[in-house]
């Protein structure tokens, strides 16, 4: 009998700190995901909520892939045309893409910069810049750096000896002019 209410005694105790330290974990981790939740609602909380909810989709379909789907730029052009640059991350390159849209649904695409790491023995090597020139007017301007002819073999890249970087390059620039129209679609023009 003796042993019987030590036993009794044992469970009681060993219930009562399991479920405390229950209620110490689940109070904890209620604690870090308010506090999670709060700093991305400070983080952006200066775009619209539908223009979140696009991103976050967009992240969770990019994350399986080591990529950032990020909001870098949001403007209201009026009550129903708006655009959002988008950043987008991988280990390897950094690209931004312009996206329009009219009363919240997507109506034009242009990727408008992109940097990635260059393999230097490959003889050319491209990236491209934007500039807002206007709240409806940008423009792109693509670099492409390159090496003389005479330093490129057979197989398309540098000829043993020969670094990128070493090498005196030349630089060629493209600029491309776009305007958002009323409609939101984007529009190539020249000026």
């Amino acid at each position: 009998m003796k042993h019987l209410i030590i036993f009794v005694l044992f469970q009681f105790i060993s219930c009562t700190i399991s479920k405390s330290s229950n209620n110490e974990a689940l109070s904890l981790s209620a604690i870090i995901e308010n506090e999670e939740q709060t700093n991305n609602f400070e983080e952006q909380s200066h775009y619209p909520n539908w223009l979140i909810t696009i991103a976050n989709i967009k992240n969770k379909e990019m994350n399986q892939y080591d990529v950032q789907y990020k909001i870098d730029t949001y403007n209201a052009i009026n009550d129903t045309l708006s655009y959002a640059v988008f950043s987008i991350t991988s280990p390897t390159c950094l690209s931004y893409e312009l996206a329009t849209y009219w009363d919240k649904k997507q109506v034009d695409y242009l990727e408008i910069g992109q940097n990635c790491d260059h393999d230097l023995s490959i003889p050319k090597h491209s990236w491209k810049e934007y500039e807002f020139k206007t709240t409806t007017q940008i423009e792109t301007i693509t670099f492409t750096e390159y090496v003389h002819d005479s330093l490129v073999g057979e197989d398309g890249y540098l000829k043993d000896g020969y670094d990128f970087i070493e090498a005196v390059t030349t630089t060629d620039t493209l600029m491309n002019s776009y305007f958002i129209n009323k409609k939101g679609k984007i529009t190539k023009y020249n000026k």
